[in-house]
């Protein structure tokens, strides 16, 4: 339990998420996966997303 709050609410939102989008934005994997999540299997089915 005390893991867990941890990583999701101290280490992710303060940390680990401006990493992950900075990783995003400056890798082609990163790029790759944004593409997933608004276009490929990741998607929310009926919500397009345009990037």
């Amino acid at each position: 339990m005390g893991s867990e709050a941890y990583h999701d609410y101290y280490r992710w939102p303060m940390r680990d998420r401006a990493v992950f989008e900075q990783w995003k934005k400056s890798t082609s994997w990163g790029q790759l996966f944004h593409h997933y999540q608004s276009h490929g299997t990741l998607a929310t089915p009926g919500v397009a997303k345009i990037a």
